[in-house]
């Protein structure tokens, strides 16, 4: 899913689920579950019946957009909005280990490559004050203009 759903929606998608699941005749009423939702959910190699968690398989969706963006800049979606929200962002940062190489993916800002931090939250005064708020790696370290505008700020 592109598009995080609230939690009423993900709520009502599982209970026509486990409806499907465990009532037996339509004018029943409820029908006494035998198996905990979450262990429902569960891979079958683990006990369950392998069927999707909503909400995570979700966030792994949007999180392979993120991995996209970062592997692939030659998609049609390059550079626009992700669709990714704080913590999924947080959870990817988490997650992933940043080797910069010749520095033209990373971002200098925004990516988590300073000793597991993106600069941007390690000075966030300098970030206020550069323009360049999506500069790679590669850009900063060879612009002088950029080492000139650091040296007159200190």
């Amino acid at each position: 899913m592109v598009f995080k759903l609230d939690g009423r929606a993900i709520k009502q998608m599982d209970k026509l689920r486990r409806n499907f699941l465990w009532r037996t005749r339509p004018n029943f009423g409820k029908a006494m579950p035998l198996v905990n939702w979450s262990m429902v959910c569960r891979p079958k190699h683990h006990g369950g019946l392998g069927i999707l968690d909503i909400r995570r398989f979700s966030r792994a969706l949007r999180l392979r957009w993120k991995w996209y963006d970062w592997i692939d800049k030659g998609h049609p979606w390059a550079g626009s909005e992700l669709p990714c929200d704080k913590e999924d962002l947080a959870l990817f940062s988490a997650c992933t280990l940043i080797t910069i190489g010749n520095g033209l993916i990373a971002r200098f800002w925004h990516d988590h490559w300073l000793d597991g931090q993106a600069p941007h939250t390690l000075a966030p005064d300098i970030f206020k004050l550069y323009s360049r708020k999506r500069i790679s790696i590669h850009e900063a370290i060879t612009n002088q203009k950029w080492v000139l505008n650091l040296h007159h700020i200190s």
